[in-house]
Order: structure tokens, then C-alpha cells, then sequence
């Protein structure tokens, strides 16, 4: 009883520790007049580490909650940001409270809350046919290669407004369209290439072009689970961005893809 408690608890505490961001100490440095980054974006519980590699310098809150008294380089100085918020510093040798922090020798630390990380990881349980149930007749096709870290997906849909009454398709209808989009994935997130292919024809040999990787646009493949997703994506090239919430169609895969994920953490 004692030993499984133990297991239980350790299990617990080791999904807890990957689901919670890990601190990280960022790098300031202090030089020519100026703080080099002057605007960062950190998390909660982040460290930011202040460099002085040149001159006589100092490092003062705004709101006087800390400071490094002015001293000649070289020092280090180290504060951490444990609330949400904007953090202001100026040097007090050579700036005010304030300041813009393009013109003078101040910074802003923008702290936001901590990113959950998602203990889900992409794997060929995913594999099949996805749709948002709020789209009738549209969806994707997903394949996931494990050895080489990639993802390929193909979207069906249709063009952005209706077309005329008077076009016309041998095959199909005129307003259809479908996009394919390949790249790399990393944990529950692939970053993919949107490829636009043209010049085709129907069930025939005829060679097809296709965009240059990245010119066309991207998309961002998320996964929460083994049954639920969300595709951003960005045609940058056409002015179109949004993103699409997706589940799957059919769950034959789905006892595959949870024993993939359980075994892959």
C-alpha cells in the first residue's frame, strides 16, 4: 500500500513539474547609454540578468520596488518578476523615471503568466480524417511521420465567395479548392509550409507547379488531445488568416494514439 502510494505520488509530481513552465533567466546588458534588449516579454518567476560591460551605470525600478546603485562595469545584477505586469528601469546616472525607452537609458519587462505546456505529443495515432463539425462539407486529411519528424496535411474547402452562376467544372464544382501543407512538429504543436499547387489536370500525367515552400503561407497544427485540435493558419500572400477548430470524424485511432502518447512521455 505504502509503495503504491509512493508511485501514485511521484507520478503526480512528475506530471506536474512538465506541465509548468521552467523559469528562465533572460540577458540584459548595459552599454553605450542604453539597455540592450530595452523591451522583453517574460513569464512569471522569470529572471532577468542585468550585464554592465561598459561605464557607470545603474539599474532602478520606476516605482523604486529595487535597485542596483550606480557602479563602473563590470557588474551583474540579477531581479526576479514574480506578479503579472509592466516592469519600467532606467540608469539613474544617465535617465529619469519614464522615459521613452527608444531615446534614453530606460527598459520595459513586459511579465506575463506562465505558459502551461501541454504534455501531448503528435504521434501516427492522429492519422485520418478531420473536420470542423460547424463547416459541412470541408476537412482535413492528416498524416504523421515519426522517423522524420513531419507532418503532412491536406485541407479540403472551398474558395472564399461563391462563384458565378455561369462557371463551370468538368468535375466538381467550380468554387472547390484544397491546399496541401508540410513541416516539422515538436511535443503537440507542427509548424507547416502551405504548398499551392496548378497547372493540373484531371487523372493525367501532366506536370504540376507548385509554390516554393513558404511563399504561399503557413499553418499552425495543435493538438490538445487525441481527439481534439485547432489549425491556424496565415495565407499572408492572399491577406487571409484565421484558424479553424477541428475534431476527428471517425475514433478508431484513438486507443492507438493514447497508447502512443503514454508511451512517448
Amino acid at each position: 500500500m505504502g509503495r503504491s502510494i509512493l508511485v501514485i505520488s511521484a507520478l503526480l509530481l512528475s506530471s506536474f513539474l512538465f506541465n509548468v513552465a521552467v523559469a528562465e533567466v533572460h540577458e540584459v546588458t548595459l552599454q553605450n547609454f542604453s539597455f540592450s534588449p530595452n523591451d522583453i516579454t517574460i513569464q512569471v518567476g522569470d529572471t532577468v540578468r542585468f550585464n554592465n560591460v561598459q561605464g557607470l551605470h545603474s539599474v532602478t525600478a520606476d516605482d523604486q520596488s529595487f535597485s542596483r546603485p550606480a557602479a563602473n562595469a563590470p557588474w551583474t545584477f540579477e531581479q526576479t518578476f514574480n506578479e503579472e505586469g509592466v516592469a519600467l528601469v532606467y540608469c539613474t546616472v544617465h535617465s529619469s523615471p519614464g522615459q521613452n525607452i527608444a531615446n534614453f537609458m530606460n527598459a520595459r519587462i513586459n511579465v506575463q503568466a506562465p505558459v502551461e505546456k501541454s504534455t501531448f505529443i503528435i504521434n501516427p495515432g492522429l492519422n485520418g480524417s478531420w473536420l470542423n463539425p460547424a463547416t459541412n462539407g470541408q476537412g482535413f486529411f492528416i498524416d504523421v511521420f515519426p522517423t522524420n519528424q513531419t507532418v503532412f496535411l491536406a485541407w479540403f474547402t472551398y474558395d472564399t465567395t461563391q462563384p458565378s452562376d455561369n462557371a463551370s467544372a468538368t468535375v466538381g464544382n467550380p468554387g472547390h479548392r484544397w491546399l496541401t501543407a508540410q513541416g516539422s512538429f515538436e511535443g503537440n504543436t507542427a509548424t507547416l509550409d502551405v504548398v499551392l499547387s496548378t497547372a493540373g489536370s484531371f487523372d493525367s500525367t501532366d506536370s504540376v507547379t507548385n509554390s516554393a515552400a513558404g511563399s504561399y503561407g503557413t499553418m499552425t497544427l495543435t493538438f490538445q488531445d487525441c481527439n481534439t485540435g485547432t489549425v491556424d493558419y496565415n495565407f499572408f500572400s492572399i491577406g487571409l488568416s484565421g484558424s479553424v477548430p477541428i475534431t476527428r470524424i471517425v475514433a478508431d485511432n484513438v486507443p492507438l494514439c493514447n497508447e502512443l502518447n503514454n508511451t512517448a512521455q
